[in-house]
């Protein structure tokens, strides 16, 4: 949708509702393409949640959000947290 808009000449934005990191993550990230020109209101995990799925947390520092260095994205998910918040597993077999 980036790439359809900047051809027609249309500046995007993106934002969040309350969710968790690994959505907020995906939106921060692709707020750095250039034709992001607005402002994103993606806001800190904290702000909604007691704690998040991932690590380090998204937070928002003097209107600022710095992506972390590492692989892919550079959050992580934290295992710990997902498996407190796990109701049910389910376990698929390819065989």
């Amino acid at each position: 949708m980036h790439d359809v808009c900047a051809r027609a000449g249309v500046p995007v934005w993106g934002g969040t509702m309350p969710e968790l990191g690994i959505g907020a993550a995906q939106t921060v990230h692709l707020a750095t393409l250039p034709n992001f020109t607005f402002p994103t209101d993606v806001e800190s995990s904290r702000r909604w949640f007691v704690d998040d799925i991932v690590d380090p947390l998204v937070e928002v520092h003097n209107g600022h959000i710095v992506l972390p260095a590492g692989a892919g994205y550079g959050y992580r998910l934290n295992e710990k947290a997902v498996g407190k918040y796990t109701v049910r597993k389910e376990v698929f077999s390819w065989r």
